[in-house]
């Protein structure tokens, strides 16, 4: 009977202890490492995908046509001024002959020169061939900036989504790895074709004269990218 009566207190403190056990909340899990984003920024994997537009930027001619106005105007009386030494005889004025060192200031005005002309035309064609260069270079690199801007806002879609096939378990993370790989070599041509845009503005403007700059500054800020802009 006395037994009987122990048994029957062990199995109440089992279950009160099954009864404790399970009425305790679990541990909580924690929490699984997320890799970010390249840039940081929170975004859905849901992009709207509109037309592909991308501006030409100016005109290639137009463009031309306002770096060679900007152009220094060239001067009329190329004026040069010699200094000369000179070692002779001089006839006195009593018709006697002298010897000795001289010297003199000649200001030269040439009014025809067929040499000059050959150079002025040589500098000329120089001067066209570098403002065409530049306006060649600053479009083409213009170009290429918005349609990488273009690749980039795709390839940020795809690195989002691979975030969340990571942190889903569907997929490794050396697929999210790849995505972020993408996106900062996509990143680092962005900016060498910025580069190459600010070269070429500079070299525009840097065959302006001073008066004329400012212009050419307004105009081309109407297509220029700011500095780290984003598609």
């Amino acid at each position: 009977m006395r037994r009987s009566s122990l048994d029957r207190w062990f199995l109440v403190l089992v279950l009160a202890a099954v009864c404790s056990a399970c009425s305790a909340e679990p541990d909580e899990k924690p929490t699984p490492h997320r890799l970010p984003l390249f840039d940081g920024q929170p975004r859905s994997h849901l992009i709207t995908a509109q037309p592909l537009q991308i501006d030409p930027g100016p005109d290639a001619e137009e463009l031309f046509a306002r770096v060679m106005q900007c152009y220094p105007s060239p001067s009329l009386f190329r004026a040069e001024l010699h200094a000369e030494a000179r070692a002779g005889r001089v006839v006195q004025s009593d018709g006697s002959l002298s010897s000795g060192p001289g010297a003199s200031v000649i200001l030269r005005v040439p009014l025809w020169s067929a040499l000059e002309l050959d150079r002025e035309r040589e500098r000329e064609s120089a001067r066209r061939q570098k403002a065409a260069g530049s306006v060649g270079v600053y479009i083409g690199a213009l170009v290429e900036w918005r349609l990488a801007g273009r690749e980039l806002e795709l390839l940020r879609s795809i690195e989002r989504r691979s975030q969340e096939r990571v942190a889903l378990g569907v997929a490794e993370t050396a697929e999210q790895l790849a995505a972020v790989e993408r996106v900062a070599a996509l990143e680092r041509e962005r900016v060498q074709h910025l580069a190459k845009i600010t070269q070429a503005r500079l070299e525009m403007l840097g065959l302006c004269s001073s008066d004329k700059a400012d212009g050419l500054q307004t105009y081309l800020k109407r297509f220029t990218p700011i500095d780290g802009a984003r598609p």
